[in-house]
Protein backbone atom coordinates (compact mmCIF):
# COMPACT_ATOMS: atom_id res chain seq x y z
CA UNK A 1 0.00 0.00 0.00
CA UNK A 2 1.32 3.41 -0.91
CA UNK A 3 -0.06 6.45 0.82
CA UNK A 4 0.75 10.07 0.15
CA UNK A 5 -0.42 13.52 1.15
CA UNK A 6 -1.75 15.90 -1.49
CA UNK A 7 0.12 19.18 -1.25
CA UNK A 8 -2.77 21.30 -2.50
CA UNK A 9 -5.23 20.67 0.32
CA UNK A 10 -3.62 18.26 2.78
CA UNK A 11 -5.91 15.32 1.98
CA UNK A 12 -4.40 11.86 2.08
CA UNK A 13 -5.09 9.24 -0.53
CA UNK A 14 -3.95 5.65 -0.78
CA UNK A 15 -3.10 3.51 -3.77
CA UNK A 16 -3.16 -0.21 -3.08
CA UNK A 17 -1.11 -2.45 -5.34
CA UNK A 18 -0.92 -6.19 -5.63
CA UNK A 19 2.07 -7.91 -7.16
CA UNK A 20 2.93 -6.86 -10.71
CA UNK A 21 0.57 -3.89 -10.82
CA UNK A 22 1.57 -0.57 -12.34
CA UNK A 23 0.57 3.05 -12.67
CA UNK A 24 1.70 5.28 -15.55
CA UNK A 25 2.53 8.96 -15.61
CA UNK A 26 3.36 11.11 -18.64
CA UNK A 27 5.56 14.17 -18.82
CA UNK A 28 5.00 17.27 -20.97
CA UNK A 29 6.99 15.73 -23.84
CA UNK A 30 4.82 12.59 -23.92
CA UNK A 31 7.40 10.33 -22.31
CA UNK A 32 5.93 7.73 -20.01
CA UNK A 33 7.11 6.75 -16.54
CA UNK A 34 5.67 3.47 -15.29
CA UNK A 35 5.84 2.73 -11.57
CA UNK A 36 5.63 -1.05 -11.03
CA UNK A 37 5.14 -2.73 -7.68
CA UNK A 38 6.76 -6.17 -7.39
CA UNK A 39 7.09 -6.56 -11.17
CA UNK A 40 7.87 -9.92 -12.70
CA UNK A 41 10.72 -9.91 -15.22
CA UNK A 42 11.68 -12.95 -17.25
CA UNK A 43 9.84 -16.07 -18.19
CA UNK A 44 7.07 -15.42 -20.70
CA UNK A 45 5.82 -12.18 -19.10
CA UNK A 46 6.41 -8.97 -21.00
CA UNK A 47 9.06 -7.76 -23.42
CA UNK A 48 11.87 -7.46 -20.81
CA UNK A 49 13.97 -10.58 -20.17
CA UNK A 50 16.63 -11.69 -17.73
CA UNK A 51 19.62 -11.48 -20.08
CA UNK A 52 21.90 -13.78 -18.12
CA UNK A 53 19.34 -16.60 -18.63
CA UNK A 54 18.65 -16.60 -14.91
CA UNK A 55 15.33 -17.27 -13.28
CA UNK A 56 12.42 -14.85 -12.97
CA UNK A 57 13.24 -11.64 -11.07
CA UNK A 58 10.82 -9.72 -8.84
CA UNK A 59 12.27 -6.54 -7.33
CA UNK A 60 10.16 -4.57 -4.87
CA UNK A 61 9.75 -1.57 -7.18
CA UNK A 62 10.74 -0.79 -10.76
CA UNK A 63 10.42 2.56 -12.49
CA UNK A 64 10.43 2.17 -16.25
CA UNK A 65 11.08 5.17 -18.50
CA UNK A 66 9.62 4.94 -22.04
CA UNK A 67 10.14 7.20 -25.05
CA UNK A 68 7.02 8.99 -26.33
CA UNK A 69 4.90 6.35 -28.07
CA UNK A 70 7.34 3.55 -27.24
CA UNK A 71 6.51 0.10 -25.91
CA UNK A 72 10.01 -0.90 -24.70
CA UNK A 73 11.52 1.05 -21.80
CA UNK A 74 14.74 2.99 -22.37
CA UNK A 75 15.67 2.67 -18.72
CA UNK A 76 14.60 0.58 -15.75
CA UNK A 77 15.37 1.88 -12.26
CA UNK A 78 15.24 -1.03 -9.81
CA UNK A 79 14.59 -0.32 -6.12
CA UNK A 80 14.81 -3.28 -3.76
CA UNK A 81 14.29 -2.89 -0.01
CA UNK A 82 16.83 -4.60 2.23
CA UNK A 83 15.91 -4.70 5.92
CA UNK A 84 19.28 -5.75 7.23
CA UNK A 85 22.18 -4.59 9.34
CA UNK A 86 24.56 -5.47 6.49
CA UNK A 87 26.54 -2.61 5.00
CA UNK A 88 25.28 -0.60 2.05
CA UNK A 89 28.13 -2.01 -0.06
CA UNK A 90 27.04 -5.60 0.71
CA UNK A 91 23.40 -4.86 -0.13
CA UNK A 92 24.40 -2.93 -3.27
CA UNK A 93 26.36 -5.95 -4.48
CA UNK A 94 23.46 -8.28 -3.68
CA UNK A 95 20.89 -6.32 -5.71
CA UNK A 96 23.35 -5.72 -8.57
CA UNK A 97 24.00 -9.46 -8.87
CA UNK A 98 20.28 -10.15 -9.01
CA UNK A 99 18.89 -7.27 -11.11
CA UNK A 100 21.63 -5.72 -13.28
CA UNK A 101 20.86 -7.85 -16.37
CA UNK A 102 17.24 -7.02 -17.19
CA UNK A 103 16.93 -6.03 -20.82
CA UNK A 104 15.72 -6.36 -24.37
CA UNK A 105 16.15 -10.00 -25.48
CA UNK A 106 16.12 -8.99 -29.17
CA UNK A 107 19.07 -6.58 -28.97
CA UNK A 108 20.78 -7.60 -25.73
CA UNK A 109 20.60 -4.00 -24.49
CA UNK A 110 20.65 -3.83 -20.70
CA UNK A 111 17.79 -1.65 -19.46
CA UNK A 112 18.27 -2.01 -15.68
CA UNK A 113 21.20 0.40 -15.60
CA UNK A 114 20.17 1.93 -12.26
CA UNK A 115 19.89 -0.75 -9.57
CA UNK A 116 19.49 0.50 -6.01
CA UNK A 117 19.17 -1.18 -2.62
CA UNK A 118 16.99 0.69 -0.14
CA UNK A 119 18.67 0.29 3.25
CA UNK A 120 18.04 1.51 6.79
CA UNK A 121 21.75 2.24 7.33
CA UNK A 122 23.84 4.95 5.78
CA UNK A 123 27.16 4.51 4.00
CA UNK A 124 30.25 3.59 5.98
CA UNK A 125 32.63 6.45 6.77
CA UNK A 126 30.58 9.26 5.20
CA UNK A 127 29.73 12.42 7.07
CA UNK A 128 26.07 13.19 7.66
CA UNK A 129 24.44 15.94 5.70
CA UNK A 130 21.55 17.06 3.59
CA UNK A 131 23.02 16.07 0.27
CA UNK A 132 22.35 12.84 -1.54
CA UNK A 133 25.96 11.70 -1.49
CA UNK A 134 25.91 11.55 2.34
CA UNK A 135 23.20 8.88 2.17
CA UNK A 136 24.47 6.65 -0.66
CA UNK A 137 27.06 4.14 -1.72
CA UNK A 138 27.70 3.74 -5.47
CA UNK A 139 29.92 1.56 -7.64
CA UNK A 140 30.50 4.31 -10.22
CA UNK A 141 31.79 7.62 -8.78
CA UNK A 142 30.95 9.32 -12.08
CA UNK A 143 27.35 9.28 -10.82
CA UNK A 144 28.16 12.34 -8.69
CA UNK A 145 29.33 14.36 -11.68
CA UNK A 146 26.95 16.93 -13.19
CA UNK A 147 27.88 15.50 -16.60
CA UNK A 148 26.99 11.89 -15.73
CA UNK A 149 25.37 10.03 -18.65
CA UNK A 150 22.33 8.00 -17.54
CA UNK A 151 23.16 5.45 -20.26
CA UNK A 152 26.01 4.19 -18.07
CA UNK A 153 25.23 1.71 -15.29
CA UNK A 154 25.27 2.50 -11.59
CA UNK A 155 24.53 0.12 -8.78
CA UNK A 156 23.95 1.82 -5.47
CA UNK A 157 22.39 1.84 -2.05
CA UNK A 158 20.46 4.71 -0.51
CA UNK A 159 19.42 5.18 3.09
CA UNK A 160 15.65 5.24 3.39
CA UNK A 161 13.70 6.04 6.50
CA UNK A 162 10.53 7.88 7.48
CA UNK A 163 11.03 11.63 7.15
CA UNK A 164 9.01 14.57 8.35
CA UNK A 165 7.29 16.97 5.94
CA UNK A 166 10.17 19.47 5.93
CA UNK A 167 13.05 17.01 6.36
CA UNK A 168 15.55 16.05 3.66
CA UNK A 169 14.43 12.86 1.89
CA UNK A 170 17.32 11.00 0.21
CA UNK A 171 15.02 8.67 -1.74
CA UNK A 172 13.06 11.58 -3.20
CA UNK A 173 16.32 13.36 -4.11
CA UNK A 174 17.62 10.19 -5.80
CA UNK A 175 14.45 9.66 -7.83
CA UNK A 176 14.28 13.30 -8.95
CA UNK A 177 17.95 13.11 -10.00
CA UNK A 178 17.51 9.84 -11.93
CA UNK A 179 14.31 10.89 -13.71
CA UNK A 180 15.70 14.33 -14.59
CA UNK A 181 18.86 12.76 -15.99
CA UNK A 182 16.67 10.37 -18.00
CA UNK A 183 15.08 13.41 -19.66
CA UNK A 184 11.77 13.41 -17.82
CA UNK A 185 10.28 16.90 -17.60
CA UNK A 186 9.30 17.27 -13.95
CA UNK A 187 6.19 19.17 -12.92
CA UNK A 188 6.68 22.20 -10.71
CA UNK A 189 3.99 20.92 -8.35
Amino acid sequence: MISTLLAQDGRRFTIEFTSDQAIDFADAAGRRVRFRYQPVYGGSRGPVAVLDAGSVRTPDIAIEVYPAGGDMPELIVVLDAKYSSATQREKMTEVATKYAKLGDPMTGRVLSRQVWALTPAGPAGVARGDELRAHCTVDNVGFWSAGFDIAHPVNGAVRTRPVGPDAYDPLRALLVSLLTRAGIVMSSR
